[in-house]
């Protein structure tokens, strides 16, 4: 992961970390992994995308780390 994500291979990473969050989509990490994702939209003009993605994190994770960092980022956009 951290690899595509190096390569800026944005539509690499948002395709790997959705098949991980369906594996486990109730590891302690979803809620980071879709931090990701919402980026990656971000890096690929998918503003859209990555808005419903940092809402899915606030409504489905919000008291998490990831939760305070997508509402954060949800105010600039």
């Amino acid at each position: 992961m951290v690899v595509l994500d190096a390569l800026k291979n944005f539509k690499g990473v948002i395709e790997e970390l959705n098949n991980l969050i369906k594996l486990y989509p109730n590891h302690s990490l979803t809620a980071d992994a879709m931090l990701i994702i919402a980026n990656s939209q971000l890096e690929l003009d998918l503003k859209m995308a990555a808005k419903n993605t940092l809402k899915t994190i606030i409504k489905k994770y919000p008291e998490s780390k990831a939760a305070l960092a997508a509402n954060n980022r949800l105010k600039i956009l």
